[in-house]
Parts: structure tokens; C-alpha cells; sequence
């Protein structure tokens, strides 16, 4: 199509200008694909060039001297001669007006490049070619990809013709010509390119600013016979194909006369079709060849002469590509399965293959080049190198020690040298993943404050709260979601249960405190008969009177009401920021312990602390009631396990938060009984791990549990077993392992 362009379409801004003249011109999007001819194509070579006085790097010249040109650049060979990577020497390039981001950034856009080219004389051309913009071999998306192409026949006082082509985005020229064909012919004596657009935007680095090594024009003459490139991808084992020469373009019979092999590796080819062969006008005919490799080529040099009656100008050049790897190295690594459990040392495979077909692959050295962890291993290969049959797979064995890591995912690179030329040393990356440290199954309450104050056990223990609680705030790190807050008038209140009090038991949360004025409980679960018998229970969290964090037992004797207060005078509470604390109690050894932000803060032996079965547990408040000792500021994260979790679990909570282990199932529990006269049917509990065997122990007290005969069982048995007595009053619950048998 051709157009009628003003003087100086250039005047406004060029996106507006851009999507005018993609309405008015056909945009050819083109790749590299190169057709082997039998033309006798034009290349002209301007012989003047000037600028609209663009901001430049690298000068105008450069593009139109060959100077950055591997060889004498003429018709025969413009699709194969190589450009120089980009310098001061050999390329041009605009400076950079937005900094490090596009050249073409809408509002603040670069001066859009402009080039008169005077060519040597009136000339018919179709086709502009161009060598692109790089540096090291590396595409760059300072490469100019879009031209806007005005013709005139004036000496440049008139452009009434124009064309606008461009490559696709992510298709470079780095070392390589590009031709873009126009639609058409132009008649030129003088042509003025206009580069509308660059590579920024494709995966390579660059694009604020504009460049190109060479650019010329060509007329392309039709060819008599086309042929596809052909591309080589051997193991080295012989092999056979074809190609096709078709007869698209002729207005006659071609008849191919011969083929000629020629290049360095010609001798490993053989044209295996008996000539003279005859192509039709619009006929195609295919052409046998084979390969017999001898070798490992990285990058094969051959091409296929074709001689035809009649003969054209020059012969069709077939251009053949590709490699041929023998040996062959190829590698993988299968993630594992399931993740590497926290402190576990493990071995796994990087699996090798050798996919050539003649030659052995040795591998002679291993490293681990990248390992931020230092969790990573591997045996050198260099004391005792490991040799792979054609064909064959070998496993290199590498070791990931995941003591003293956080749960997450690590990665490394190792590295692989062996006789395969074509990558002599490989790179393998590698992830593996650390579990959270699981949390026992002995989750009994928790309270994630994440929009309520809900209990998110399998319990769902029912609240109540008191005042108004708020659940909006920020949590206490990013695996806790939002936080609760107490004003100093509000509470939330959980009822009585034992449950929520077993004999031994861990309590974990977050505090952020407002302030430190007098006593102020994070939790309570307590009661106290002062007024009765002086008898005390249960536990409480503080922050005394003193400004220091406390963790209070009752310990249920008569007499005097006695509560023991676990702290440590130094600990002061930090006001206005988030310290995590813990409260252990073991019943075994009697031993309470108070942790601060996963460290030991203070423990204490031979303290008695009965459990509270008789009033509700408080968060946010204190006393029996949950009346008193109000708490001012942010609570995250609380929940009260039925065991003693140790310091590493307690650390993992801290880091992870409660709701982000793996492991946390549902506590085991009776959650249904029948009773029929003297029968105490179990019908429903929750808790039961597949193929684990349980009993049943009974007693009339809390305290005073014993083996029941004859009650073991499974998760997978029909049902629990059933309990007889006659007692008036009965305890029972389900215990891990077997049981006594009568």
C-alpha cells in the first residue's frame, strides 16, 4: 500500500503519530526466517546519512561504513555476514533522557530518531536489512524493532511513498542480519527511516535508549526454487531426512541437475537422491540425505548447493544448522516427596543421562556453587570419576542436613564437569523444603484473634465477651494475622471446664501492653476460697504491680491462701511493643517455667499447682470472676496445650504462629456416651490416629485412673469397647497403647 505523507509527520507526539500510521500502513511482523534462494538479489549501501539532530552515544556513521562487519557484506552474503558486539567503533546508539526505563515513556519520551539515507543512485527496493544491538553475544532492548520507511525520488524534498515494518518483540538480530520486506517495490533516490519503537518490554536487559550496527537496503529478486533451512540435532548415531525444494516462484520446469555438500563438515553428510530430478511450476520434490557423525560438533558447518538447468544466477544455498552431542549430558532432579522434617540429615539423587549414541559421558568434578544455607553437600568426582554408557543414567548422590534450620525452602546450585563439549560443566538447581516443627496433638484451646475471639480447636469452647473487645489490629508478626485489643474495661470469659486445666499443660501467646500500671492479667484460669478456706487453683498470667511479668499457681491447700508467684525482677514488659511468653507446668517433676520471647526466663521446682475446675478462665481480666486486673493493650495468637511443649516447640510457635504447623490434629477426646443400667457405651470421639492402639482407663476420682481389663482397641475397630460397673460415680478416658488383658 502506499501512502500520502504531510512534510513533517514528526511534529506531534510520536505515540499519536504511531497509531496513525499503523492505520494507514501494513505492519509487517516478521521473523528471521531465512529462504534459500537462487536470486540475484540488490544490496545497496548508502553512501550519505544525516540525523534530525537526535542526543547521541555512539555516532550516525557508524551504521552505514561496515565497520562493525565480520567480511566484505555484499548480495551473495548479507544474510549470513555477523555484525561486531556494540562500541564507539563499530555501532550507534542515542543517550539515554528517562534514565535507566524506556526511551519511549509516554509524556517523557525521547526524541524520536530520524536517518536520511542518499543512496549511491535511483534504486528499486523492497527490503530493508539490519544488524542489531548488543554486547557479549547477549541481546539488548536498547535494539531498534520498529522503522517507519519514507521514499522520494527528489533528492529528499518530497517523501510521497512509505512503509513501516518492524521485528517481532523478543526477536533479536544481535549478531545476525534481519531483513524486513516491504509489501511492495519503491523507486528511490533518498530515503528517511524513522525508528518508532525499540526491544524494551522483551525478557533482555536495556531499552532506554535506541541502537543499531549497520543498516542497508536491498531488492529482493524473486527465487526459482525455495527450500526450508535445515536444522541437526544428533546423538551421533547415523541418520536420515530429507528437505524440500519447491518451485513457488518460476514461470518453468527447474530440473536439479546436482547437489553439492560444502562447508567444514561436509564429510559427514551424503546426498542420498539420484538426479536429474524435474520441479514443476508450483511442484515441491523432496531431497534424501544422511549423517553419519563421527563426533561431538557444537555447531555444524554445511550447507547443501543445489545446481539446476536453468541455472539462475547463483546456485540455491540450503543452509544446514544444529549440532551433534556424543556424548550427550542431560540432567534432573525430582523434588522429594514430602518435606525434610526439621534437624533431619537426608540423601538424594541428581539423575544423569548420557542420551549419545557412541560415546561414554565421564564425569570427573562436582561442587556446590551456590548455597546460602551451607546446608548442602556433594562427593567431589575428581577423586573417582563416574563413567555413563551411551544411553545409559547414573545417579550423583548429594546431602541436605537441615540441623539448626527454620522451616522454609532452600536452594542450591550444584556443579557438573564432563567430556561433553558442548556444556563441558553444567549447572543443576536444587529446592528442598523444611517442615514447621510439628506441634503435638494436644491443642486444647486457641485463639487466634483473626477478626474474633472465637476458639478454633475442635472444642470450639463458647465465649462471652465482656465490654468490647477489638480484633482489628495488626498481628504480632506475619504468620498471626490480626491481634485482639483490651482497653482495660473489656475481657472475654471462657466457662470452667477441665479441658482447658489438665495436670500438666503449656500456654502460649503475644502481649503488646499499653502501659504498666498495677497488677493486670493476660489470662486467668483460677479460684480463690480466701474468704472460705484459704484454698487456691489454677494459674494466672501478670504483669504485677512491680512491672514485671509473673506467672502466679495456686497449689490447693487449706489454710491461708497461697499463691506462688514465678518471675524474674529484670524482666520488665516493653510498652507499646510485641514480647512472646510461655507458661510450662509439668506435674511430673513439679516444675513451672516462664519463657520470654522462646528463651527460659525463670523455672521453679517442687511447686504444687492444682487445676481449676470450679471457675471460668478470663483473657484480658483477672480474679475469680473476671472483674478485676484488667489488661490494657494487644493479645495475639493464645493457646493452651494439654502437655509440656519443649523449647524448641515453644520457639516454632513463637516464629510460625500456631495456626501455620502441620500436625495440628484433633485433641483425643470422649465427644459421646450411652448409658444402659450398669453399660457405659463410648459412642463418638475425636482425636484417633489410624492403626494406634488404645485402652480405656477408669477411676472415681481425677486422680485415681486405672487400666479397665479387656478394652484395647484400634481407630479402625467397629467400636470402643464398652465399660461395665456399678459405681455411682465414673471417670473415663482413652489412653494411647495397650492395656491389660484378663
Amino acid at each position: 500500500m502506499k501512502t500520502i505523507n504531510t512534510n513533517d509527520p514528526f511534529r506531534f507526539q510520536w505515540h499519536t503519530q504511531c497509531s496513525i500510521l499503523l492505520s494507514v500502513n501494513r505492519l509487517l511482523l516478521l521473523s528471521t526466517l531465512t529462504l534459500a534462494t537462487a536470486s540475484a538479489d540488490l544490496l545497496i549501501t548508502p553512501t550519505g546519512v544525516t540525523t534530525n539532530g537526535v542526543s547521541e552515544f555512539f555516532p550516525t556513521l557508524n551504521i552505514i561504513n561496515n565497520s562493525g562487519l565480520s567480511e566484505s557484506v555484499n548480495a551473495l552474503n548479507y544474510r549470513t555476514v555477523t555484525h561486531a558486539g556494540a562500541s564507539g567503533a563499530v555501532a550507534w546508539t542515542t543517550n539515554a533522557p528517562n534514565g535507566a526505563t524506556d526511551y519511549f515513556t509516554v509524556g517523557s519520551e525521547g526524541t524520536l530518531p530520524i536517518f536520511t539515507f542518499t543512496l549511491p543512485s535511483s534504486s528499486t527496493v523492497n527490503a530493508l536489512v539490519y544488524w542489531g544491538y548488543y554486547f557479549g553475544g547477549v541481546a539488548n532492548g536498547n535494539e531498534a524493532r520498529e522503522f517507519f520507511v519514507e521514499f522520494s525520488q527528489d533528492g529528499g524534498n518530497t517523501f510521497p511513498e512509505s512503509a513501516t515494518v518492524a521485528s517481532e518483540l523478543s526477536t533479536f538480530a544481535i549478531a545476525n542480519s534481519i531483513v524486513l520486506p516491504f509489501e511492495e517495490d519503491f523507486t528511490a533516490d533518498t530515503i528517511r527511516v524513522s525508528i518508532t519503537d525499540n526491544q524494551f518490554g522483551s525478557t533482555a536487559a536495556g531499552g532506554d535508549r535506541i541502537g543499531l550496527g549497520e543498516i542497508k537496503f536491498v531488492q529482493i529478486v524473486a527465487p526459482p526454487l525455495e527450500a526450508q533451512p535445515v536444522t541437526i540435532a544428533s546423538d551421533g548415531s547415523q541418520q536420515s531426512g530429507t528437505f524440500t525444494l519447491a518451485n513457488t516462484e518460476g514461470t518453468e520446469t527447474y530440473s536439479i541437475t546436482g547437489i553439492t555438500i560444502e562447508g567444514s563438515n561436509a564429510s559427514l553428510f551424503n546426498i542420498d537422491s539420484t538426479f536429474p530430478i524435474d520441479v514443476p511450476v508450483n511442484g515441491s520434490v523432496d531431497i534424501d540425505y544422511t549423517i553419519s557423525p563421527t563426533g561431538s560438533v557444537t555447531d555444524l558447518d554445511v550447507s547443501f548447493a543445489v545446481s539446476t538447468t536453468p541455472s539462475g544466477d547463483t546456485p540455491v544455498v540450503v543452509p544446514v544448522s544444529g549440532f551433534i552431542y556424543d556424548p550427550w549430558i542431560q540432567s534432573s532432579f525430582t523434588p522429594l516427596a514430602g518435606d525434610v522434617t526439621p534437624g533431619e540429615t537426608i540423601t538424594a539423587n541428581l539423575a544423569l543421562t548420557n542420551d549419545g549414541a557412541t560415546a561414554n559421558l565421564v564425569l570427573s568434578s562436582s561442587s556446590v556453587v551456590f548455597d546460602p544455607s551451607s546446608a548442602f553437600s556433594i562427593p567431589d568426582l575428581s577423586a573417582a570419576s563416574v563413567t555413563i554408557p551411551p544411553k545409559g543414567a547414573a545417579n550423583v548422590v548429594f546431602t541436605f542436613d537441615s540441623t539448626g534450620l527454620s522451616a522454609g525452602t532452600y536452594n542450591a546450585i550444584f556443579s557438573i564437569t564432563s567430556n561433553d563439549i558442548s556444556r563441558p560443566q553444567i549447572e543443576i538447581p536444587v529446592s528442598i523444603k523444611v517442615a514447621k516443627t510439628p506441634v503435638p496433638a494436644s491443642l486444647v484451646g486457641w485463639w487466634p484473634f483473626d477478626g474474633s475471639g472465637s476458639d478454633q480447636t475442635s472444642f470450639a469452647h463458647p465465649i462471652t465477651e465482656v465490654g468490647s473487645p477489638n480484633y482489628t489490629a495488626a498481628g504480632a508478626n506475619a504468620n498471626t494475622g490480626s491481634a485482639a485489643t483490651f482497653d482495660g474495661t473489656s475481657s472475654i470469659t471462657i466457662p470452667a471446664t477441665g479441658v482447658l486445666n489438665p495436670d500438666s499443660f503449656t500456654v502460649t501467646l503475644w502481649a503488646n501492653p499499653d502501659n504498666l500500671l498495677g497488677f493486670q492479667s493476660l489470662i486467668t484460669s483460677r479460684t480463690d476460697n480466701f474468704a472460705f478456706d484459704g484454698r487456691t487453683y489454677g494459674y494466672i498470667l501478670y504483669m504485677d504491680n512491680a512491672g514485671d511479668w509473673a506467672f502466679w499457681s495456686g497449689d490447693g491447700d487449706p489454710g491461708p491462701g497461697t499463691w506462688v508467684s514465678t518471675k524474674l525482677a529484670t524482666n520488665d514488659p516493653l510498652v507499646g511493643q510485641w514480647s512472646h511468653l510461655a507458661l510450662t507446668y509439668d506435674r511430673s517433676t513439679l516444675t513451672k517455667t516462664l519463657y520470654l520471647n522462646g528463651e527460659v526466663l525463670v523455672s521453679q521446682e517442687q511447686v504444687l499447682l492444682e487445676r481449676n475446675l470450679l471457675t471460668d478462665l478470663h483473657i484480658g481480666s483477672g480474679s475469680d470472676t473476671g472483674t478485676q486486673f484488667y489488661y490494657q493493650g494487644k493479645i495475639d495468637d493464645l493457646a493452651v496445650f494439654h502437655e509440656v511443649l519443649s523449647p524448641a516447640q515453644i520457639m516454632s510457635v513463637m516464629n510460625d504462629g500456631v495456626g501455620a504447623f502441620a500436625g495440628l490434629n484433633e485433641t483425643l477426646a470422649i465427644t459421646g456416651l450411652e448409658i444402659d443400667g450398669n453399660r457405659t457405651s463410648i459412642t463418638s470421639t475425636t482425636g484417633l490416629r489410624s492403626g494406634v492402639n488404645y485402652h480405656l482407663e477408669t477411676g472415681n476420682t481425677l486422680e485415681d485412673f486405672q487400666p479397665f481389663p479387656d478394652t484395647n482397641f484400634t481407630s479402625d475397630s467397629v467400636s470402643v469397647p464398652s465399660i461395665f460397673s456399678n459405681d455411682p460415680k465414673l471417670f473415663i478416658r482413652i489412653v494411647e497403647g495397650p492395656g491389660p488383658v484378663l
